[in-house]
């Protein structure tokens, strides 16, 4: 509610402003990046197959081949991290499967071709739809208060 509501957002920690300013902004300093969520649609004998090459599209625009995993809120997802870029898995009714990617913000120079190399697999791959959003304010509040907390 905030995010929509507030035009200026504060976090308070152990009763403690820690930070203060527009959700936009907080997002932007404090949030993992932009989100890609891609719906693929078509036979479900392929999907793994499919995932796979669309995971490999995404980590080949990394510039870095390190793989991490790391934790998710969402219950019963996975996600991997290439430095931030994360991979979750999940569904919707309208679609086979959504994949979700976390492109770090000092990344975002490699969007507009990692949107090229998706708009040129579309078919092949049965991508069905590719949303992009930045991370939720609820994601900047447990980076600001976990931050807190460990210092």
């Amino acid at each position: 509610e905030a995010d929509v509501l507030g035009d200026r957002v504060g976090i308070m920690s152990r009763g403690y402003l820690q930070v203060l300013g527009t959700s936009l902004h907080l997002k932007n300093r404090f949030g993992a990046g932009y989100r890609i969520s891609v719906a693929l649609e078509g036979s479900t004998t392929t999907m793994s197959k499919r995932k796979a090459e669309l995971k490999r599209i995404v980590e080949s625009t990394r510039s870095d081949d390190e793989m991490v995993a790391v934790p998710l809120l969402e219950e019963g997802a996975t996600r991997y991290s290439m430095e931030g870029s994360r991979s979750m898995r999940g569904s919707d009714q309208n679609y086979g499967s959504y994949e979700h990617f976390v492109v770090p913000c000092e990344e975002k120079r490699r969007l507009p071709d990692l949107f090229a190399r998706l708009d040129e697999c579309r078919v092949r791959l049965g991508i069905a739809d590719v949303q992009v959003n930045l991370s939720p304010l609820e994601e900047v509040f447990l980076q600001v208060t976990t931050k807190e907390e460990e210092s």
